[in-house]
């Protein structure tokens, strides 16, 4: 609501494009974008606060701004902010940590008075005026900070522990594939202490993530994840970047950088296991060439199958190793039981869908959805988990699908068992499995998806028997 020129959202005042005030009740602040500054006693007392997001527009906070905020646990000051106000923070009893980015030129007089918790503060400008007075920064607290630096020099006057903070640049130590129900990348990080909110960028093609890192518990090291790489994107380079937000007034730096594929693993992996480097039992290093010749393989179907990169398939000179072996009539999929439904709902079909990850899809006829669940191997789906298809079939009722979370290579030969029920009675069982779909489809006049069930087929069984393998 607005009265005159103030202007309150979500608990907190403005005046123009400052913060001037706030509810003395909030526990959580959020600093609406295009603020520019913090004023004087804005959020002065308000003790049930204890977290408050700045955003980067921000370029002053205010003296006396936070001060008495005892509940306060945590602020980020954003890279923008050029001016830290006098008695900013004190009395900000539960701080710990802070870090004052490299945009902020002044830190007023005892800015962190009686932050009893504090117990560190970085500074990543070498040259931030700090108020010369022994309360600007309690004692106790470990300063961190550029060597030759106004922090080492404020430190060394009053007594407080320095420790330099150098280049603090990132490590990227190791980088490993996983093969599940989809694609992933690990990539191993050592961050400096000061680096520790960074965050990793993956590039693969069309696909982005940025990600935070998990921590290992040894030596300062992260591991950052990127799910989801379909089979025809192993070839695609993807790129790898390092981002920390301290480094620069305005966007995220790029800390350090790196590239890889999936293709370039697994040639690299295929190399040490012919060389038999990698230390495995016979079993499991024949096994594991199998393997890799073959998701390779799997790779290059997927590229033909889904047109992409046609023209460099991930195979070349790559033989896969696992010899297909046509699925006999035993594997064809029986036809549903007839449903008791009164209401006609029934299962209409079952298919696989192999674009970007292996999936199975089911089909149905239903008069009431929100009465209907599918029970798959004891786990319920109804509600939101249908989606329509838009067509109606001639008994009049709608056409729903149900698509089913990716399935494990190693699970292709698994049959699921279905329940169709509405209004919690069963009205319908089936029994359906990748093997089903691959019979049907292995001799499909498309190339292409020929191809790419075999192969998908092969790379399921090399899957399974490398993880059946006896080890070392």
């Amino acid at each position: 609501s607005c009265a005159a020129l103030i202007c309150v959202e979500n608990g907190v005042s403005y005046v123009d494009r400052w913060v001037v005030d706030c509810d003395a009740s909030l526990t959580k602040a959020t600093i609406k974008a295009g603020s520019v500054g913090i004023a004087d006693e804005a959020f002065e007392r308000c003790t049930a606060l204890t977290g408050v997001d700045i955003p980067s527009s921000v370029i002053h906070i205010g003296n006396s701004a936070f001060s008495g905020c005892s509940a306060l646990t945590g602020v980020q000051i954003p890279l923008g902010v050029q001016s830290i106000g006098a008695w900013a923070f004190a009395y900000g009893k539960e701080l710990k940590d802070v870090v004052i980015p490299l945009s902020v030129d002044t830190i007023g007089n005892a800015a962190f008075s009686d932050c009893t918790a504090l117990t560190r503060i970085t500074l990543l400008s070498a040259s931030t005026t700090i108020y010369d007075i022994a309360t600007t920064i309690p004692g106790g607290v470990t300063v961190y900070g550029y060597e030759d630096s106004t922090a080492e020099a404020y430190a060394t006057r009053y007594g407080r522990t320095f420790v330099p903070i150098g280049d603090f640049q990132p490590e990227i130590n190791t980088a490993k594939i996983t093969l599940g129900s989809d694609i992933t990348v690990y990539y191993t990080v050592t961050l400096p202490e000061q680096m520790k909110d960074a965050v990793m960028k993956f590039t693969a093609g069309s696909k982005t993530a940025t990600v935070k890192g998990v921590p290992t518990g040894e030596n300062d090291r992260y591991i950052f994840a990127f799910e989801g790489i379909t089979p025809q994107m192993m070839g695609d380079n993807i790129a790898v970047s390092v981002l920390y937000d301290h480094s620069t007034l305005g966007e995220l730096e790029v800390a350090c950088k790196a590239e890889y594929s999936v293709e370039q693993y697994c040639l690299n992996m295929l190399e040490k296991a012919k060389a038999n480097s990698l230390g495995l039992s016979e079993q499991k290093n024949a096994a594991l060439i199998t393997l890799l010749a073959d998701t390779l393989e799997y790779g290059a179907a997927a590229q033909v199958y889904m047109n992409h990169n046609v023209n460099d398939l991930v195979n070349e000179g790559i033989t896969g190793q696992t010899v297909f072996v046509p699925l006999g009539d035993e594997c064809a999929a029986d036809k549903p039981a007839a449903t008791t439904a009164a209401d006609g709902t029934r299962l209409r079909g079952a298919a696989a869908l192999l674009d970007n990850a292996i999936r199975l899809r089911f089909t149905l006829y239903a008069a009431e959805i929100d009465k209907v669940s599918l029970v798959i191997d004891g786990v319920e789906y109804s509600g939101d988990d249908f989606k329509t298809t838009g067509a109606v079939g001639t008994n009049g009722l709608a056409v729903y699908e149900l698509v089913t979370p990716a399935v494990l290579a190693t699970e292709l030969d698994h049959m699921y068992e279905l329940s169709l029920r509405v209004d919690g009675e069963e009205c319908q069982s089936y029994s359906y499995g990748f093997v089903n779909y691959l019979y049907s489809m292995q001799n499909n006049a498309n190339e292409a998806v020929a191809n790419m069930v075999r192969a998908t087929r092969n790379y399921g069984l090399s899957a399974k028997a490398y993880l059946g393998a006896e080890e070392q």
